[in-house]
């Protein structure tokens, strides 16, 4: 009889744990084992043989995006040019450079034409002469200007002035309409272009430059200009190696944008540190993209032992 108590109180004791335990998973669900998973490592390339000889990482290092988004301006096919001085509003002829190949050169209306006609303007015994007496070249190409201007903005006056030919005194006025047209939109990229490429002073130039890489950091071209600023021989030597990371990039971007010239460029700044082997290397590097004469006369200047001071 003990026996036959001591099983059902044993019984008794597994049923009533059974029940606890099947409330118990109904008011918390079971949860999954954890499961060990090894976390991912990600490795960055450190292989050296990968690395261009010449330009080192500069292919390699993560583009910035450009912000915002640059715009190229909408030009037509048969304009040969910069499309940032192109002048929507006139007409284009094509003229051949043995520079530059075919260019776009500007023309004037009629009506603007007519009034230059008209100016009362002659040489008389090599003095320039209008109705009111003598003037200078300076005033007489100063009241030219004033003619034309008045068909143009600001803008498009310095534009049509360097697509007319830019000399030593030609660029003093389109630095001027430049000025203006910048005073009016200073955070204009197209007018901040123009007025870059008009600025004789090179730290004004650099000025420029370093304001449009920052409003497109993509630009190969300007990269390009910007380097070629800083490694100039008339710019301090302290800006070189800055020119020559910038002129890396220009490279790496585009190796053949004005056929090469960033390597050429690399190949000057190289010659002025002194540093002939890695200047002629940059050199025949370019010329596997363009075949210059003039780099290669470089070359052999430089293999001769001549001092030269690059292009």
């Amino acid at each position: 009889m003990k026996h036959r108590i001591e099983t059902l109180a044993i019984l008794l004791l597994i049923t009533v744990y059974l029940l606890t335990g099947c409330n118990k998973s109904k008011e918390q669900p079971a949860q999954p084992a954890p499961v060990d998973t090894p976390s991912v490592v990600i490795k960055t390339p450190t292989n050296d043989k990968t690395k261009d000889p010449l330009l080192g990482d500069a292919g390699k290092v993560p583009v910035p995006p450009s912000l915002p988004k640059i715009a190229e301006p909408e030009i037509p096919d048969n304009y040969k040019g910069d499309p940032y001085f192109y002048i929507p509003s006139i007409k284009y002829e094509i003229h051949t450079s043995t520079a530059d190949g075919d260019v776009s050169y500007p023309l004037l209306s009629l009506q603007i034409q007519q009034k230059l006609d008209n100016l009362g303007v002659w040489s008389a015994s090599g003095q320039i002469m209008t109705e009111a007496g003598p003037i200078t070249q300076e005033q007489r190409t100063r009241m030219e200007y004033n003619i034309i201007a008045e068909g143009f903005s600001d803008l498009e006056m310095a534009q049509f002035i360097i697509l007319t030919g830019l000399s030593d005194t030609s660029v003093k006025y389109a630095a001027e309409y430049a000025q203006k047209a910048l005073n009016e939109n200073p955070n204009d990229y197209e007018t901040l272009y123009v007025w870059t490429r008009v600025q004789i002073d090179p730290a004004k130039s650099e000025q420029g430059y370093r304001r449009l890489v920052d409003m497109n950091p993509n630009s190969a071209y300007l990269l390009l200009m910007l380097g070629r600023n800083l490694v100039s021989w008339e710019n301090p030597q302290t800006d070189i190696k800055e020119g020559m990371t910038h002129l890396k990039r220009s490279a790496a971007l585009a190796p053949d944008l004005k056929n090469g010239l960033a390597l050429r460029v690399l190949g000057d700044a190289h010659l002025k540190l002194k540093d002939d082997d890695t200047a002629i290397a940059f050199y025949k590097r370019a010329q596997t993209i363009y075949e210059s004469a003039d780099t290669q006369n470089m070359i052999e200047l430089i293999e001769s032992g001549r001092e030269t001071k690059g292009f």
